[in-house]
């Protein structure tokens, strides 16, 4: 049976018969803690090696070109797709050769998860 205790309480429904099935409501930073902790290290090591190459590229670009974008996390979406493009096409592994089609998949994949981690949603 559940009892409704007060909303400005609890804000949730307590119920008697399963006390551990409920736990207090999180607070934000234990949400975020969480959502961190569901990321595995491998996941984060690759993200920081996507965003490496891109920062690497940018920097690159900047040189050769005179080309200054914004961090990526700044980029409108039809400026991520047009540069985009352009790091497919242009960026390779550090001897020099392309990355094959399934590398330069994971890096925009990469990329990709880091703005969402960032807070931008395409």
């Amino acid at each position: 049976k559940i009892l409704k205790n007060s909303i400005a309480k609890t804000c949730r429904p307590i119920c008697l018969c399963l006390p551990d099935r409920l736990q207090n409501p999180k607070t934000d930073k234990e949400i975020e803690d969480a959502i961190a902790a569901g990321v595995s290290k491998k996941t984060r090591d690759d993200t920081k090696y996507c965003v490496k190459i891109w920062n690497e590229w940018t920097s690159y670009r900047q040189r050769t070109c005179g080309t200054v974008l914004s961090a990526i996390e700044r980029l409108s979406q039809s400026e991520l797709q047009y540069w985009l493009q352009r790091v497919v096409l242009e960026v390779r592994g550090k001897n020099g050769t392309e990355f094959p089609p399934n590398s330069l998949h994971h890096i925009c994949s990469g990329l990709m998860r880091h703005l969402r981690q960032s807070g931008k949603h395409f």
